[in-house]
This record gives C-alpha cells, sequence and structure tokens, in this order.
C-alpha cells in the first residue's frame, strides 16, 4: 500500500517570507511532503516568482484549505492573535515562536506612560494568544537556548528547536578562502543602530599604517540610520561600500551573500518589541544567523550570543574583529 504524502500549509501573515521559502523547500525535498503557502496578497508576486512549485494562496483561502492539509504552521502569528484561535482550533497546526517576552508577559522595556499604554494592549492580546499556543500540538523555536528558556519559564510546553535555515549546496557548494587582496564582509538586515551595535565594525575597519587587503562591505538592508552609512563612508578607500537606501533586491542580496567571505551579525543583547525587552539569542532571534547558515558562511557574533553553529566566530569588540577577519586571508 502506497505511503500517503503528507499535505503541509505554511501561513505567514506578515513578512517572513525568506523562511517560507526555505521551510517550502525544506518539507517538500527532505520530508517528501506536498507544500502550500498562505501570505498577504502583496506577497504573491514574490511567491509566484520564487516558489513555482508550491501552490501559492492569499490569506483569504485558509478556511478552505484547511480541511485539505495534514499539518498547518503558523509561522507568524503576526498583530492580532485572535484571528487565529478560531480558524485552527479542531485542526493539526504548531505555531513558530519569535518573540518570547511576548509569550510570556515580560519583561517591560520600560516604565514609561506610553509603553505601559502598549503593555495594556498586549495582555488583551495575550488572552487570545494562550488560548492559540494551548492547542497547539507543537511551539517551534529556531535554536536550544530558546527552547531551553521557554522551557524552564514554561515546563510541559511542547516546545521543539527548528532551525529557520539549514544549509543549502545550491547556494553556496563550498568555501570562498578570502584572497590576499580582498575580503568580503556581508551584513544582512536592516541598518537600524537601535537594534545593532556597528562600532565594533568601524573600529575594526580604521585604516592602518601597515598594509591590509581592501573590504567589500555590503550593507544589505534598508537603511534607517543614516549615521551609520556615514561612518563607513568616512573609512576612506581601502573599504568599498555598497548598498541601497531602501535595501537590496533579493537578486542582488543573493549575488553578495553567495560570493562573501564573512556574514557579520552586529547585534545588541537586548531590544525593545512593542512593550518589551526581548534577549537577543534567549527570547528572540535575528533572521540575519540564518542568512549565514543557509549560505553556508562563516557568521561572525558578538562573543555573548548563545548560537552554535559550526562557521560561528565571536567578537568581544573591535580588535577581535579586526584579528579574526585579517587571519583570513593566511590561513
Amino acid at each position: 500500500m502506497d505511503k500517503k504524502t503528507p499535505r503541509i500549509l505554511l501561513i505567514e501573515p506578515l513578512d517572513h517570507i525568506e523562511i517560507v521559502a526555505r521551510w517550502s523547500r525544506y518539507f517538500s525535498e527532505e520530508q517528501g511532503a506536498e507544500v502550500s503557502v498562505a501570505l498577504n496578497t502583496y506577497h504573491l508576486p514574490w511567491a509566484q516568482k520564487n516558489l513555482p512549485n508550491f501552490e501559492c494562496h492569499g490569506l483569504a483561502e485558509i478556511p478552505r484549505l484547511l480541511p485539505e492539509v495534514d499539518l498547518t504552521i503558523l509561522v507568524t502569528i503576526g498583530n492580532d492573535p485572535s484571528r487565529w484561535w478560531p480558524l485552527l482550533a479542531g485542526h493539526n497546526y504548531w505555531v513558530v515562536g519569535h518573540n518570547l517576552s511576548l509569550w510570556l508577559g515580560g519583561p517591560l522595556y520600560d516604565y514609561q506612560p506610553k509603553n505601559l499604554a502598549r503593555y495594556l494592549r498586549d495582555r488583551w492580546r495575550r488572552s487570545k494568544l494562550l488560548k492559540l499556543l494551548e492547542g497547539a500540538k507543537h511551539l517551534l523555536v529556531p535554536t536550544d537556548s530558546m527552547r531551553y528558556y521557554l522551557c524552564k519559564r514554561k515546563p510541559g510546553w511542547p516546545v521543539i528547536t527548528f532551525p529557520f535555515a539549514f544549509p543549502r549546496e545550491d547556494i553556496n557548494g563550498k568555501d570562498n578562502k578570502a584572497s590576499e587582496n580582498l575580503i568580503r564582509l556581508f551584513i544582512p538586515g536592516r541598518v537600524d543602530d537601535r537594534f545593532r551595535d556597528y562600532n565594533p565594525i568601524v573600529e575594526a575597519l580604521q585604516p592602518l599604517p601597515t598594509h591590509r587587503p581592501m573590504i567589500e562591505l555590503v550593507l544589505a538592508g534598508q537603511v534607517a540610520t543614516p549615521r551609520i552609512v556615514d561612518q563607513f563612508s568616512a573609512l576612506g578607500p581601502s573599504v568599498q561600500l555598497i548598498y541601497q537606501p531602501k535595501g537590496l533586491d533579493d537578486r542582488t542580496f543573493h549575488e553578495y551573500l553567495t560570493r562573501c567571505d564573512f556574514v557579520i551579525a552586529p547585534l545588541r543583547p537586548s531590544v525593545r518589541s512593542g512593550a518589551y525587552r526581548e534577549y537577543i539569542g534567549y527570547t528572540k532571534i535575528s533572521g540575519s544567523i540564518f542568512d549565514a547558515v543557509a549560505a553556508d558562511k562563516v557568521l561572525l557574533l558578538p562573543a555573548w550570543h548563545p548560537m552554535e553553529w559550526r562557521k560561528q566566530k565571536g567578537y568581544r569588540n573591535g580588535t577581535d574583529l579586526l584579528e579574526v577577519i585579517s587571519k583570513s586571508n593566511t590561513e
């Protein structure tokens, strides 16, 4: 008797379409599943172009699709969890965790009146959220450190680690050794100093009296803090800066990612998410990390980050970072 092909529906109401793309391929190619996706209508042209082998639908079609699938994965809950519980109740569904402080109700980022108003709004939302989480067969988080944090706070919750990306041979296939004359650095994500600390990179790339290879520095995301671009531009002719104010398009993004020597994720230890403080690596993860994983690239992370990736190197300051980069063309 032939084994039934499992049918999986991935729902993404916001903008984590890169996760949808990676998981669609993973479940199809590695697990032999038949995958369909439901997205906001403004992402459908992208999906039809980049996911030609999968059924792509708008969110309005979810009620029709649910009875036809064996498993539904809610990739992002979005701003209104109350919409999902009545829709998914009675179905086999998993929920993905992005902001665990929101799930757990704290800690607050600060106690300013504006933030307290956000907190009161989120309290109402969380009552709906808990119903959704309690009905899920599994709660997915992308790293073991997030799983450990959530299981410690909520013993008994069905939490499993499921990465946002897996290394893919067709993206990179082989390591690029940095040349003696050029080292390529790639920084994914929005250029925003509220969430990222670029100071160690600026420090590491300061002009040196001795010879150093040219640096190609790619800022891949939308520029929210122009001052950061100005700082890198002032480093002189030894640093070739590449960026677009609105961020690189998909094709250019992947071209530079594929050929880079290092992916740098210059993260801050904690950031604001709504009313709450999210602790990077424990209650929240950066997608920049999984850009490196997907392309099988060396990942440069602040040393405090708990991520464990076989091509990961930590740095504490600009001196550390310079040492790692400088060694790359001598190894």
